[in-house]
């Protein structure tokens, strides 16, 4: 006796592939247009222009329509229908309006059919240089309804424009001239950015020589030129800032280890120089963090905090040097230096000596764990998102700092205990 279940699943598989198949003959509802228009996607008043372009459509009766509108003046529209490859004229037009309708262009769904377009114009008189429809095609249902629309556009130039544009591009390149130079000043390397400025400042000095339309491709290329510089500067601006916040935190470790070596280690004053080193990593994996997230600005700000801090701790271990009789090593200029607020600590301290000082120090540093902008503390920076990698390495921070000052509460409980 036949398998009733197998009966049923042979019948389900049969029409699952018979909808499968049927789904490419269902209507796109979706108006294509591909071509191209010469002399080209820039014109001036008065110039000639020839469009030639394809209309793809899928009509599911005669009763829909295709609707041709263009901008440009004086047009002539020469038209054919290709139907399987084979073209069939359509008659020619004038105006800018040309209503096509289903009984010319509705054919069976097994059929393919295209419309041909080839459109002659002028550019007309415009007050304001901005795009205008070479062609637009607009599909209409039985009832009048748009099922689809859909466009093709050029610039027109008013020539009136153009003195006005030239200037506002040199008054930008000039803008990023300087900002380029204030970076490299610094130590940003402004290399790549320069390459775009020159590109810039080149297709500004050619506009100056060329037609309306050409100019006017000169100059949307000179604004690119000039954004894709400042783009750049944003990325090594905000590399430069971590590779500072780098050095300045290496350096204050070495000394650290140098502390350590002294048999220094449980020193209240080299805990206050570790926790101010603390914080400044936490900040620069933040940084590193924002920067691979492609947030230059979050991760210069970032870098720049994480920089003041290890600054901080910096300034806190040439106090204690200084105590020590111990040679200290010298920071390099850091772009930190520009920032129009920064805090550092008071030289004050250099003149400190003795554990009850360095006691306040601790204090200080207790109320000063945040960062220097307006970002927030760093327990709010924690607790902001950031990535797995990024929280992995804060925790590990955490915990190490955690050790240390248990170490170092240890130690003190041990002098404690053997007076």
């Amino acid at each position: 006796m036949p398998d009733f279940s197998n009966k049923v699943a042979i019948s389900l598989l049969i029409f699952l592939s018979l909808c499968c198949l049927a789904a490419p003959c269902l209507a796109d509802d979706e108006l294509e247009v591909w071509g191209s228009t010469s002399p080209g996607n820039v014109l001036t008043p008065g110039e000639s222009a020839t469009a030639v372009y394809s209309v793809s459509y899928d009509f599911e009766s005669d009763d829909e329509s295709l609707q041709l509108y263009t901008d440009l003046l004086s047009p002539k529209w020469t038209l054919s229908i290709l139907i399987d490859g084979v073209s069939h004229n359509l008659p020619s037009y004038t105006g800018r309006y040309v209503s096509l309708s289903g009984f010319e262009l509705y054919y069976d769904d097994s059929y393919s059919s295209v419309v041909k377009i080839s459109l002659n114009g002028t550019a007309p008189e415009v007050s304001s240089t901005g795009n205008y429809t070479i062609i637009r095609a607009t599909w209409y249902d039985y009832a009048g309804d748009t099922v689809d629309e859909e466009a093709v556009e050029a610039t027109i130039v008013n020539p009136s424009d153009i003195d006005g544009i030239l200037e506002t591009r040199r008054s930008e390149l000039a803008s990023l001239k300087s900002y380029i130079d204030e970076k490299s000043g610094l130590g940003v390397d402004t290399g790549s950015a320069e390459k775009k400025y020159n590109a810039a400042s080149g297709a500004i000095e050619e506009a100056e020589e060329s037609d309306s339309a050409a100019a006017s491709i000169l100059l949307s290329s000179a604004k690119t030129y000039i954004d894709e510089s400042y783009s750049l500067i944003d990325v090594a601006w905000a590399e430069f800032s971590i590779e500072q916040a780098e050095s300045t935190i290496d350096i204050v470790n070495g000394m650290i280890s140098e502390y350590e070596d002294e048999g220094l280690s449980g020193d209240s004053r080299v805990w206050v120089i570790q926790s101010y080193i603390d914080n400044a990593e936490t900040l620069l994996v933040l940084a590193k963090d924002k920067f691979s997230l492609d947030d230059y600005d979050s991760a210069r700000d970032y870098a720049e905090q994480s920089e003041s801090k290890a600054e901080q701790g910096y300034d806190y271990a040439v106090s204690l040097n200084e105590d020590l009789d111990l040679k200290s090593p010298t920071l390099a200029a850091t772009a930190t230096s520009t920032k129009s607020t920064k805090t550092s600590t008071s030289t004050a301290t250099s003149t400190s000596t003795g554990t009850s000082d360095s006691s306040s120090g601790i204090d200080d540093l207790i109320s000063d764990l945040g960062g220097d902008s307006d970002l927030g503390g760093v327990d709010d920076i924690i607790h902001s998102e950031v990535d797995l990698d990024s929280a992995i390495k804060i925790l590990s921070m955490i915990g190490d700092a955690l050790m240390d000052a248990f170490d170092y509460l240890s130690s003190l409980l041990s002098m404690a205990s053997d007076n």
